[in-house]
């Protein structure tokens, strides 16, 4: 049995296929090693697990300063006619009904009058609150202020739960 040699291989005499093959071994045995042995790239770092433990710390710090912001707002409560009416937009879009920023606080509370409209008065009270404080640059304390705050405990009530689900089921498409 002869052995072939480098020197025996006559490239002119190799036909398509077996060129390509030779190209490809030839490239294979000069990108491996070097692929091998290059360095890691900074986007493939950020893959690590050190990148990903840091970014679950960071997810579970905003989740629970979002807690504790929201257990904040439950206990000190809402104190002005702009909080009240943050509050209830925030109500409207959980309950299916999102602000839409071409509307106004009143075409805002007629929507929602709408598909609410055994809340008409809260959202009543609510809107023409924020109205007085925010257009007409009245401060409201007192009454009204106090109007508006039971309206908006009302509005929010367990009471008022089943009235959300049923909206959340039977939104008009």
């Amino acid at each position: 049995m002869d052995r072939i040699f480098w020197e025996d291989i006559d490239l002119r005499t190799l036909d398509g296929p077996g060129l390509f093959l030779l190209i490809v071994i030839g490239a294979t045995l000069y990108y491996l090693p070097r692929w091998l042995l290059s360095r890691t790239a900074v986007s493939q770092e950020r893959e690590g697990s050190w990148y990903w433990i840091a970014l679950q710390a960071e997810r579970l710090r905003l989740f629970l300063h979002s807690c504790w912001e929201r257990l904040r707002r439950r206990i000190k409560g809402t104190e002005g006619a702009i909080q009240l009416y943050t509050a209830l937009r925030t109500w409207g879009r959980h309950s299916g009904l999102p602000h839409s920023l071409s509307e106004t606080p009143a075409e805002y509370g007629s929507r929602l009058k709408h598909r609410f409209p055994v809340l008409k008065g809260e959202i009543e009270c609510i809107v023409e609150a924020f109205n007085e404080t925010v257009y007409g640059e009245i401060i409201l304390n007192g009454n009204p202020l106090t109007a508006a705050q039971s309206a908006w405990h009302r509005l929010r009530s367990p009471l008022r739960w089943p009235l959300r689900l049923k909206s959340w089921f039977l939104q008009p498409r």
